[in-house]
């Protein structure tokens, strides 16, 4: 039974198929006139969290009808979509939105070859005739978004994995990280330590066996994680546990030291300009963390190490973790703005907002 809190609705599109598990649904332009698969110049791919499916979290829909008509805002489902997150992996994700950014490059380089982009594929500050190719991503999509840009730097448990950390050849112009929450942070609201001990215990004792892939007991993981079936690995890179906190997944924490940082946000490459948008009352963030000066903290480490920070980042006053509900129609219109900014800025254009 649907929540009173959803209304059904419909969307105009392209859904493309890209892999057999991995889609997109690219929202269709704003002029009825144009081309819903369009020679446009630019592409903004939204990656979303843990849980998430192709039209979850909402405020995306409201982005798209914001950009201006040479970008397009395309959602991606990974294989790891709804309840398969805790089977997959950070690199696995990686791996496929890769082939997202691939497939999109060539789509619209093969329609601009057609005569199709006309002016809008040689525009202000274009480099690559495929045009620009951005990130967004909302929760656990914004770790996704680091796993892509700064290779697995952060993957220290390398016995836990099945395959080597992820590395990309495919830059990108830009990223941007809303509601990035460390996953290990939020447990302590809604769990203890002495809840997740017992999972902890197994966990580590399937991945000592060489069996990183192992399911946990639902039993286990259902109170802090809900219905979704964990693997070892995986539970171990959200968890994060202690002394060490070398989780694959733990990108954000706010207890990390420099060494740490600059090991992650001091990787960013100087050619990927870097948003991030911190929700002011995020549900899933302690509120004895000072989000302003954990963002401050990244800023300087990005800048210290030569990348490219936008200044339209920080804290959206009044924002949860989604940007929904009711009384976020604000929030929604801060992030849209600081967005449209932004992809202006990586075009080369001064400002940009809306």
């Amino acid at each position: 039974m649907a929540s009173p809190a959803f209304e059904p609705s419909a969307h105009q599109g392209t859904l493309h198929h890209i892999t057999q598990y991995v889609y997109a649904f690219e929202y269709a332009p704003q002029s009825s006139s144009a081309s819903t698969i369009s020679p446009h110049k630019n592409i903004l791919l939204f990656i979303p969290g843990l849980y998430n499916t192709l039209l979850t979290p909402s405020y995306p829909t409201s982005l798209a009808a914001h950009l201006p008509p040479h970008w397009r805002l395309a959602r991606l489902a990974l294989s790891s979509s709804g309840e398969a997150w805790g089977t997959k992996s950070l690199r696995s994700d990686a791996e496929e939105i890769l082939k997202c950014v691939r497939y999109f490059r060539s789509l619209y380089q093969a329609s601009a070859d057609h005569g199709g982009g006309g002016d809008g594929d040689r525009g202000e500050g274009g480099s690559e005739a495929g045009g620009k190719v951005v990130l967004m991503g909302h929760s656990t999509g914004c770790q996704d978004i680091m796993e892509y840009l700064v290779g697995g730097s952060n993957a220290t448990l390398q016995h836990a994995l099945p395959s080597p950390p992820f590395a990309t050849t495919d830059p990108i112009d830009g990223a941007i990280l809303q509601a990035p929450a460390s996953d290990r942070e939020g447990l302590a609201i809604t769990t203890t330590a002495e809840q997740l001990s017992q999972a902890i215990t197994s966990a580590r004792e399937f991945v000592a066996k060489g069996r990183p892939r192992e399911l946990l007991s639902r039993e286990l993981t259902r109170e802090a994680f809900g219905p979704a079936p964990l693997s070892a690995a995986r539970f171990l890179a959200v968890v994060s546990p202690g002394p060490e906190h070398e989780g694959e997944d733990d990108y954000f924490s706010s207890d990390f030291g420099a060494e740490r940082l600059e090991a992650t946000f001091g990787k960013v490459p100087v050619r990927t300009r870097l948003l991030v948008l911190y929700s002011g009352k995020d549900e899933y963030v302690p509120v004895t963390i000072d989000k302003g000066a954990l963002v401050g903290r990244w800023r300087r480490v990005v800048k210290e190490k030569g990348g490219t920070w936008d200044e339209d980042g920080g804290v959206i006053e009044g924002a949860k973790h989604g940007v929904d509900g009711e009384g976020n129609e604000p929030a929604v219109e801060d992030l849209c703005s600081r967005v449209v900014g932004m992809l202006g800025r990586v075009e080369g254009r001064l400002g940009g907002h809306l």
